[in-house]
């Protein structure tokens, strides 16, 4: 994870980026300083090398594609560090090795790890993708029961929990560009839970915290979702439950089981967002049907009314401080 980076941010390497005749020496230049990890090339085989960094309060994120390369993070290189590291392999095949073990990690297989620890990893042949999240241990600790026996422990690919927290690498890479504080808390959050469910499968350690189960966190995920594209006019169940991986019906049943439904949880959410902006001076040069498109209304009066219902005021009278 990028060392020292600054909260919230998207970052991206490739060494694409650098001629051919200097590639590696230029690539590890640019890399090493950010990652904690020394680039070794495979002898014989083309060297690519491309990666996306993103930071969140409480989260950093990598995701990449490696070929032809080993990195070694060394004893030198090892930070002071409590924070634990989760690798999930993807399209490929890698080899690692940590705290003495060495692993070979099928396409969607995972891992946990520590920050400060000795490593060795890359592609067992040709390329492999990889997804990287650097957490702070106590984040975990406080739902998996037993932390220490999830280390070096092979996720194997299927368990659900991996499968959503891919899915919604996009969620986190919207966080880290939103320049939301509380947006970019709040999505690391999910992803922490996401990965106590996984390794909470892994380790026997039983069900998270209570609210902490998958179908909560798939319900966080969603919401999230919803929120990242509320001004979009065609937002629905079905174009969620494509960037979720799950069917539309799935989506509705979620909403179904806390009382409510997702056509009303998206409608709450976008006059939640218009009266926010409505109070809000930086705002206060839009008109209001600017204000009611911009969150993804496409009609006027049938806003209007539903500001009403919410609010008991028109969104006028919400501009003038005169509607809670």
């Amino acid at each position: 994870m990028a060392e020292g980076a600054a909260v919230g941010g998207i970052w991206r390497f490739s060494s694409d980026d650098f001629p051919e005749e200097r590639r590696l020496n230029l690539f590890r230049e640019t890399l090493e300083p950010v990652l904690p990890f020394a680039i070794e090339p495979v002898h014989g085989a083309r060297f690519f090398n491309a990666v996306t960094l993103m930071a969140l309060p409480g989260l950093d994120a990598a995701v990449g594609v490696s070929e032809g390369a080993v990195f070694h993070r060394t004893r030198p290189l090892t930070r002071q560090s409590d924070d634990l590291t989760l690798c999930v392999t993807r399209d490929g095949r890698s080899r690692i090795s940590q705290r003495g073990t060495d692993m070979v990690m099928e396409d969607g297989d995972a891992f946990l790890g520590a920050a400060d620890v000795v490593s060795t990893s890359g592609p067992l042949e040709g390329a492999v993708g990889c997804l990287t999240l650097r957490l702070p241990r106590q984040a975990l600790a406080a739902s998996v029961l037993d932390i220490e026996a999830a280390f070096v422990r092979p996720i194997r690919r299927g368990t659900e929990a991996l499968r959503l927290m891919a899915g919604y690498m996009g969620v986190v890479r919207q966080a880290a560009d939103s320049g939301s504080i509380g947006v970019q808390r709040l999505v690391a959050s999910h992803v922490q839970d996401l990965v106590a469910l996984a390794l909470g499968e892994t380790a026997e350690a039983g069900e998270i915290a209570r609210g902490r189960g998958l179908r909560a966190a798939r319900l966080r995920a969603i919401k999230a979702d919803v929120r990242a594209h509320l001004r979009e006019r065609d937002l629905s169940a079905e174009t969620v439950a494509r960037r979720q991986g799950v069917s539309p019906s799935y989506v509705r049943k979620l909403f179904d089981l806390t009382g409510t439904s997702f056509s009303a949880f998206v409608l709450d959410q976008r006059i939640a967002c218009a009266h926010a902006m409505l109070r809000n001076p930086r705002f206060s040069g839009l008109g209001i049907s600017a204000i009611a498109y911009d969150v993804g209304f496409g009609d006027l009066s049938y806003f209007n009314r539903a500001f009403r219902r919410r609010h008991g005021a028109t969104p006028s009278e919400a501009r003038r401080g005169e509607a809670g």
